[in-house]
């Protein structure tokens, strides 16, 4: 979606923008108590009682549009920019209907055979507000208010493919880039932190928190007939799966 179609999202004595939104959600959230829609942006109130306050009226005017995601009580910061504190946090389902950066962690899964590296992808499950039944990374999550990166990885890991901190000793942060998509959930701004970890043969995943329904194990071969339309990936997903692909090839 190109960049006309979207609003930046800016907080009271902050001068910096905060995100973004798309202009027929911000045009709906103009008629919520404590957002204020200017031809040219959207702005939030800077303390934390009246943002609470706006973030819930937000949730209320958008859900029956089916415009906002059900409330997770998850919370999320809000940043200027990846490597800043933040300055406000908001819960995980008004991420991407206001446009805020998020950090994400992506694990791919690997196994070496003899006729070359083997790949674990995630199906996510049908219930997903976000690409149900699309293809993930073996591991994937976004971090939350609080936690460390590290600390992220190794509850996600846990969470999605039952691996434990001690499974987790030769994984390898290999590349760290940002992307910046659209969806019709809203504008996605993302730092895609992306680690290898080589898994022993026996290893099968175990999927414990209800967003995964099976764990495929595939050649580089068949990820990439599945990335060229053999099957639908999440977006992000398919990113990080291309880089991969890419690094293998150069090895």
């Amino acid at each position: 979606m190109s960049s006309h179609n979207l609003l930046p999202v800016f907080m009271d004595s902050i001068g910096d923008p905060v995100g973004s939104v798309l202009s027929r959600t911000a045009n709906l959230l103009s008629k919520s108590a404590g957002i204020e829609l200017h031809e040219d942006r959207l702005v939030l109130p800077g303390d934390p009682g009246s943002l609470e306050l706006a973030f819930a009226a937000a949730h209320e005017t958008l859900a029956p549009f089916d415009l906002v995601a059900p409330i997770r009580k998850e919370t999320m910061p809000i940043l200027t920019d990846f490597d800043g504190e933040a300055v406000a946090t908001v819960d995980r389902s008004l991420l991407r209907t206001f446009g805020f950066r998020g950090v994400k962690v992506h694990i791919n899964g690997l196994v070496r055979s003899i006729s070359g590296p083997k790949i674990w992808l995630a199906r996510r499950a049908a219930d997903r507000r976000a690409s149900p039944l699309h293809l993930d990374t073996m591991v994937a999550g976004g971090q939350p208010h609080g936690k460390t990166v590290m600390e992220t990885v190794i509850m996600e890991a846990g969470e999605e493919a039952g691996l434990h901190s001690a499974d987790l000793a030769g994984i390898e942060e290999v590349k760290r880039f940002d992307i910046s998509y659209t969806s019709s959930e809203g504008h996605h701004l993302e730092r895609l932190i992306i680690y290898d970890l080589w898994l022993p043969e026996t290893f099968v995943p175990v999927l414990h928190d209800g967003e995964l329904i099976e764990s495929i194990l595939v050649s580089a071969p068949e990820m990439i007939n599945l990335l060229d339309g053999g099957d639908r990936f999440k977006y992000n997903s398919a990113v990080v799966c291309r880089d991969l692909l890419d690094r293998l090839a150069e090895d």
